[in-house]
């Protein structure tokens, strides 16, 4: 089972959407989970819906994990499952302050989960929150997903040192995976100057995912993604995890 963190530093890349889309490929061919910790629940809502037990639940001791496993919708397929976000997900913070194993509450949960190929975790832009650093502390590797702009290109280097901190506190075996360049538009001069500049001072996967309204259409009507550039951004994840 390979774990995989979809982290953000700032709202506006589009990492759930890139979240959405990568697991929902992975599903037509592997048993996929996914983990939504944002308490904006966008991903549950496009995954599965309404779902009675949540990752609050799970997180906070109420709930076994197995309980809050969940089907996705008909149309994604019988492999891709989910635990859903919930709003109660934003007081987690204050009710695990005083936990000393905090850090490691997603990764003590994942760690007796048997039956799936590929397991993502969707964060919210959340800073030394449990929801951000729990994930990271719990994976194989961090995807960090970057529009093209020079605000989120800015926020890399950031991103870089929060995951060397879990490396050294919490995860040694954390490895980052190359950037996941998004929302990119080909006829703006910026973009290209951010992306080339991204190229030069970072991995960065070969598939651009170019800002497109179907993307969005798509994850809002509850459907699998058809994206090329995402399907392709899919394999190149597979094929460097394997």
């Amino acid at each position: 089972m390979k774990v995989i963190t979809f982290a953000k530093h700032k709202g506006g890349v589009g990492a759930t959407t890139l979240a959405w889309g990568v697991a929902s490929v992975w599903a037509e061919h592997h048993r996929t989970l996914i983990w939504d910790f944002d308490p904006q629940c966008s991903l549950s809502l496009a995954v599965a819906g309404d779902c009675q037990v949540s990752g609050y639940d799970i997180l906070s001791g109420q709930k076994l994990i197995t309980e809050g496993i969940h089907d996705a919708l008909p149309a994604y397929g019988p492999n891709l499952k989910i635990i859903a976000a919930s709003n109660l997900l934003a007081n987690l913070d204050i009710e695990t302050a005083s936990r000393f194993d905090r850090g490691h509450i997603v990764a003590d949960l994942l760690g007796d989960l048997r039956g799936f190929d590929l397991v993502v975790l969707d964060t919210p832009p959340a800073q030394n929150s449990i929801l951000s650093i729990g994930p990271l502390a719990a994976a194989d590797y961090a995807l960090l997903p970057c529009s093209t702009d020079d605000a989120s290109s800015q926020q890399v280097p950031r991103f870089q040192q929060t995951l060397e901190m879990v490396q050294k506190r919490l995860r040694p075996e954390l490895t980052w995976l190359p950037i996941a360049a998004n929302l990119y538009q080909h006829t703006q001069i910026m973009d290209r100057q951010v992306l080339s500049n991204l190229r030069e001072n970072y991995r960065v996967f070969q598939a651009v995912v170019p800002k497109r309204v179907s993307i969005r259409e798509e994850m809002a009507a509850c459907r699998p993604c058809t994206n090329e550039e995402i399907r392709k951004l899919a394999a190149e994840i597979l094929e460097e995890i394997k």
